[in-house]
């Protein structure tokens, strides 16, 4: 120390975590100067002893610093360092170099080429600020968290977002550390708001103390661009309500629910590609805003629309809709809206509307296509009211009319390409009342209504709806459009159609609108009437003396009070009808139903739902029906009185059948089902009885079903000209989907009646079998396993057979469409006519093998007598490629046996015999031809000769070259008298002279005498011997 004056050497200090190693003097105790070098200070406490905001990053710094100034004058202050940061051991790692001058007296802050790193960050300085200087700066980040700490505790919820992207900041700052200007280009590529990625934005930005101004702004997104311009008033870096706006921009191609997504509304029912323009002034307390919307193909509502224009402002608390106009298609829809709103609130506040509409096709309206598609027709709407908004409350709704003038109409209404009819609705409000009508000619009814509520309150009032003559049929279209699961036969109406009817009556409605557990309600039905006609033969629909119809008896009545509505009287009348329902059904419930069911019922009306079914008599019903609406559970007895049921693909139906069916609902685990189960049912069929016992169940989508079915002495009269009459025990099991019956049927007695011989049948059975048309319901997935034998005594009848006996084991697999047979039929004796000739079955089988279709393998050895010479004839094959192999005693050619049995002709060698033959001899296939067109010419005839003339066999012989090639015919009446004699008459029918009668009597294996009438009225008697060599 000298004097005034003082040294220090050798300072060293230890300071924020680091040490300052120096010297410093003072002169005249005013002017002072410091050198030294720092080490390893902590900027963040160095910042903190300052500053009460905390530095949101640290580091150490190390270097050198020179102080100079005044103890009396702070004006004279000057600080020049040059400092290393290096990274602090927590936080942020942060680098750079800092070369700073500051001096107090002209306010220079110069910190030469300084720069600050972060990990994803960087930023460079150069220059100084003072008046006539400039710092500039050059920032960027491709990680926006390293600077985020800046903003405190707001940090977390900083809505902007690097996604790979990067953010550039070239500018430069001005003016004085207490009143700066920064001016810049901003550049931020890749970056995402609120989750809704952006390509890019750039911006020219102007900051003060007392202004933010952004020039030149421009952002993209996809196809989104979007230019803007604006700025705003601070108030030392703030802004306040009076802060002034100014702002302006254009967007093209911007996606509405993006849009709709930035401002809190993810969920607004609206899409498109919006283009516009908009304009903001004003102040912040006070903004005022107008625009212009264009938004092209997207959907609103779910609806699809071309264009949707609007002029919107906003200007205190007032928005305004104008020129609103909604394109799609055809339809064009005029719009106007003003919403005036609580101060700060835009959830409250008056909503005055105005809406037109051209003639709207419902065919463009998706909410009506997607529930009725088969619709068409228009409707027109013009309407204005006025709405209040208020926070809901209590559950009400925050929508309150308070006025509305109405005018929509429906008109050229189309159903499945039947018309309907118009409608028109008003509604006009006076003196705080709404009034509404509306008028309809739907349906081909005349339908009024007249209403009226006080907008106020919870909106009381009432209104009363009439209907006369509402047909049954175009309502069932409009509520519940038939899909038939099968296509109808051309003409033949479907069972919905064959049912028709009409209603007329009243609806009364009264009560508060917002408070529907207050309603009340009466349905008054004066007069209802339901008919149904059974389909006729061939297409159409039979005369209304075969139809039934179903009346009222009485007014129909049904109310509603708090919720429960009571069905106070429905009685319904008709042919052998007579039903009435009663209970409540409370709406408010989980299990509504408490009906209950009683009277008697014509099965006549099965049919109108049913045309395969036939059915009469009367079913009486006592029920009850609880639960849920969409599982409703029946509970109750059906009993049945002389019913009669016949299905048209099955050859038997049920007649004189009485019983009874217990309905019951029973839990089967976690799930409830109704279950119908036979308490008894005898009936008749087939001349025998029936009984049948079981259930069958419903449960959801799901029917399940087991019928036992007791079959005693039924007659069967199945294929054509076949009647079997047979025991059964049957069973059928299963789903409407899939089903079997099984079982065993034993056959009694068999009997055929047939206009034809064994051949025929063999001939018809090869032809080829025809494809089933595919079947749907129960019949379609209905499964044989069928067991089919004879009892010991079976007797089989036919005109084409004698003392036939057999043995059956048989089992009918396969479906009803496809059925098949396997098993054998054993022959054991009887006599059958093949090709007009009496044969002896000596033994034979038909076994069938394929487990796919009905296959018959015939193997048949046939016996008979010809002119004294055994004939053995062997079937045998399939019947599409069958075998015959003819034998005989003596032996014969091929050719003479057929001549033997297709002319009666026995061979010889006799050659006086030879020179009397009266014809010219044939070929062995010329013989052929001839039985063939002998049969095919006695077939359609001969079964009602050979009963009018009451011989065995008619046979009509032509033969295709007589004498001189002329063609001739005989006709042969043939009478078994017994198995031993015959009596043959046989005439020319060229001629009225040749007749030929003969008696052939078989009194022994060896001996027979035949005696014959010739053409040429000799009479011969003729005595065979017959011995095997």
């Amino acid at each position: 120390m000298r004097g005034r004056d003082l040294d220090f050497r050798g300072v060293a200090l230890t300071i924020a975590g680091g040490s300052f190693r120096g010297e410093a003097h003072v002169r005249d105790l005013d002017r002072y100067t410091v050198n030294g070098d720092l080490a390893d200070f902590g900027i963040k406490r160095t910042v903190a002893m300052y500053s009460p905001a905390p530095l949101p990053w640290d580091g150490s710094g190390s270097g050198t610093m020179r102080l100079e100034g005044s103890l009396r004058r702070k004006s004279e202050l000057r600080v020049a360092a040059d400092l290393t940061i290096a990274p602090a051991p927590r936080g942020l790692p942060v680098r750079g170099h800092i070369m700073a001058t500051y001096e107090a007296r002209s306010g220079l802050l110069d910190l030469g080429r300084s720069t600050l790193t972060l990990p994803s960050s960087r930023a460079e300085f150069s220059g100084g600020m003072q008046a006539g200087r400039e710092l500039r700066v050059h920032a960027e980040t491709r990680d926006l968290n390293d600077i985020l700490p800046a903003l405190g505790e707001n940090a977390a919820d900083f809505p902007v977002r690097l996604e790979s992207g990067a953010a550039i900041f070239d500018g430069t700052v001005t003016g004085t550390l207490d009143s700066p200007h920064i001016a810049g280009h901003v550049n931020v590529t890749r970056f995402s708001y609120e989750g809704r990625i952006f390509d890019s934005l750039q911006a020219d930005a102007n900051a003060s103390p007392a202004s933010l101004e952004a020039r030149n702004a421009a952002i993209t997104q996809g196809t989104l661009r979007a230019q803007f311009q604006g700025s705003i008033g601070l108030s030392q870096w703030k802004i306040e309500d009076s802060s002034a706006i100014a702002a302006s921009g254009t967007m093209r191609n911007a996606d509405v629910a993006a849009l709709a997504a930035l401002l809190d509304a993810k969920d607004a029912p609206v899409t498109g590609s919006l283009s516009g323009s908009a304009q903001v002034s004003g102040t912040i307390a006070d903004p005022q805003a107008k625009g212009d919307l264009d938004v092209v193909k997207g959907i609103f509502f779910e609806e699809p629309f071309d264009r949707i224009t609007a002029r919107v402002s906003y200007s205190g608390r007032t928005v305004q809709v104008t020129s609103g106009q909604i394109l799609a298609g055809t339809a064009e829809v005029q719009l106007a809206a003003t919403f005036d709103h609580a101060p700060g609130r835009f959830d409250q506040g008056r909503l005055r509307f105005q809406v037109s509409s051209n003639a709207v096709p419902l065919e463009q309206v998706r909410m009506v296509q997607k529930l009725r598609p088969d619709v068409k027709g228009s409707v027109q709407v013009e309407a204005n009211g006025d709405v209040d908004l208020i926070p809901s409350q209590g559950g009400k709704p925050g929508l309150r009319i308070t006025g509305l003038h109405a005018d929509v109409s429906a008109r050229g209404l189309r159903l499945t390409g039947q018309a309907l009819g118009d409608a028109h609705l008003t509604a006009d409000s006076q003196n705080a009342v709404l009034h509404a009508h509306l008028e309809s000619a739907v349906a081909d009814s005349a339908i009024r209504g007249d209403g009226q509520w006080q907008l106020a309150g919870n909106y009381p009032g009432s209104a009363t709806i009439t209907f006369s003559r509402v047909d049954f049929a175009r309502l069932r279209q409009w509520i519940a459009p038939e899909q038939p699961s099968t296509p109808q036969p051309p003409g033949q109406p479907s069972p919905a159609d064959r049912l028709s009817g009409f209603a007329e009556g009243e609806l009364r409605i009264e009560g508060p609108a917002l408070q529907t557990e207050a309603l009340k309600a009466e349905l008054r039905i004066t007069k209802f009437e339901l008919a149904g006609s059974a389909p006729r033969a061939g297409g159409g629909v039979a005369s209304p003396a075969s139809s039934f119809s179903l009346q009222n008896s009485g007014p129909i009545v049904a109310s509603m009070v708090n919720n429960v509505v009571t069905v106070d009287s429905a009685r319904f009348a008709g042919r052998g009808t007579d039903l009435s329902v009663t209970g409540k059904v409370p709406l408010q419930q989980k299990n509504p139903l408490d009906l209950r069911v009683n009277g008697r019922l014509d099965l006549a009306v099965v049919h109108e739902f049913n045309p395969d079914l036939a059915s009469s008599g009367a079913v009486t019903a006592e029920a009850t029906v609880r639960g849920p609406l969409d599982s409703p559970q029946i509970n109750g007895r059906l009993q049945f009185q002389n019913a009669a049921f016949s299905l048209n693909d099955l050859p038997n139906g049920i007649s004189n059948a009485n019983g009874a069916i217990l309905l019951t609902n029973d839990v089967h685990g976690a799930s409830r089902e109704n279950r119908a189960t036979i308490q008894s049912f005898t009936g008749e069929t087939g001349g025998g009885k029936i009984e049948l016992s079981g259930f069958a169940a419903y449960s959801g989508d799901e029917a399940l079903f087991r019928v036992h079915a007791r079959a005693e002495q039924v007659r069967v009269r199945y294929p054509e000209g076949v009647s079997t009459v047979a025991n059964a025990r049957l069973d059928l099991t299963g789903t409407p989907a899939r089903s079997e019956l099984s079982g065993t049927i034993t056959i009694l007695r068999t009997g055929f009646n047939l206009q034809s011989d064994f051949s025929s049948l063999i001939a018809k059975s090869a032809e080829p079998v025809r494809t089933p048309a595919a079947r749907s319901g129960l019949l379609g997935g209905l499964n044989f396993d069928v067991q089919i034998e004879t009892a010991p005594d079976t007797q089989f009848q036919s005109s084409l057979t004698e003392d036939l006996q057999a043995e059956a084991n048989l089992r009918l697999r396969g479906t009803f469409s496809n059925p098949a047979v396997v098993g054998r039929v054993t022959i054991t004796q009887g006599q059958v006519v093949f090709y007009g000739t009496r044969y002896t079955i000596s033994d034979g089988s038909i076994a069938f093998y394929n487990p796919l279709k009905v296959e018959p393998i015939l193997d048949i050895n046939l016996e008979t007598k010809a002119n004294g010479i055994d004939i053995t004839l062997t079937v045998a094959g399939p019947l599409n490629k069958l075998h015959l192999t003819p034998r005989s005693d003596p032996p014969l050619q091929f050719n003479e046996i057929v001549a033997l049995l297709a002319t009666g002709r026995s061979p010889t060698s006799d050659p006086t015999v030879l020179t009397q033959e009266s014809t010219a001899p044939q070929s062995w296939q010329q013989m052929g031809a001839t039985a063939l067109l002998g049969q095919a010419i006695a077939n359609p005839v001969a079964g009602r000769l050979q009963r009018f003339f009451g011989v065995s066999k008619l046979r009509i012989d032509p033969t295709i070259g007589g004498v001189e090639n002329n063609p001739q015919a005989r006709l042969t009446l043939e009478q078994q008298v017994t198995s031993d004699l015959t009596f043959t008459y046989i005439t020319d029918v060229t001629s009225t002279n040749p007749q030929v009668v003969r008696v052939e009597w078989s009194f022994s294996k060896q001996w027979s005498a035949v005696a014959l009438r010739e053409e040429n009225g000799v009479f011969g008697l003729d005595f065979f011997f017959k011995k095997r060599f």
